[in-house]
């Protein structure tokens, strides 16, 4: 082997791994999931999950961005809401209707409106396909699960202490399908073995 081979295989080699680090620091989807109690009502928590964007910087730290609806990088899934309450009481039953909605969105031009049109038709065509199979998702975990593999997301999220208001300022656990469907109804497992406040 002479040199110029050596100095080509290393070339290639050196280029995949550039390759490898750039589409690892590739923006990310993912989707955030947070638990609300309601103020109006001490017995019921809101469950919603919201997508947002994850990058990793030149040190690896993350960064967490909402989406935004406009500008030279609005993204369709801006305000989307996945979203459901849940009762205190067990035997209320696990969740309320489950819902998936844009919330929040403050100006619609005729761009965004087809945008939020497209993506409502597509994820409830989606899931009507899936509930056909399946049947209705029984649980909030479910129906969350079954609107990301509609929309392409496979990574899950789950804010580890006190909300700072800000996303870079709080720690995240990122998880999977299986993980997301565990961390969700530990949650509710806990907060329904507390008493209502």
């Amino acid at each position: 082997m002479n040199s110029t081979t050596i100095t080509t295989e290393q070339e290639q080699t050196r280029g995949a791994a550039e390759t490898a680090t750039a589409k690892a620091r590739e923006p990310q989807l993912r989707l955030l999931v947070a638990f609300t109690p309601l103020q109006s009502r001490n017995d019921t928590i809101e469950l919603a999950a919201e997508p947002v964007m994850v990058s990793t910087d030149a040190d690896g730290g993350e960064q967490v961005r909402n989406l935004l609806p406009d500008g030279f990088d609005g993204h369709p899934l801006a305000d989307l809401k996945i979203r459901s309450l849940a009762d205190h009481d067990p035997a209320a039953g696990l969740t309320y209707p489950n819902s998936v909605e844009y919330r929040e969105s403050y100006a619609v031009d005729l761009k965004r409106a087809e945008e939020i049109h497209t993506t409502l038709k597509r994820l409830d065509r989606a899931l009507t396909r899936v509930e056909g199979e399946l049947g209705p998702p029984e649980s909030y975990a479910a129906y969350l699960a079954r609107c990301a593999v509609a929309l392409r997301i496979g990574t899950f999220g789950f804010r580890v202490g006190e909300s700072s208001g800000w996303h870079d300022r709080n720690a995240y656990q990122w998880t999977d399908p299986a993980g997301m469907v565990s961390r969700i109804h530990d949650h509710l497992s806990r907060w329904r073995s507390q008493s209502p406040r």
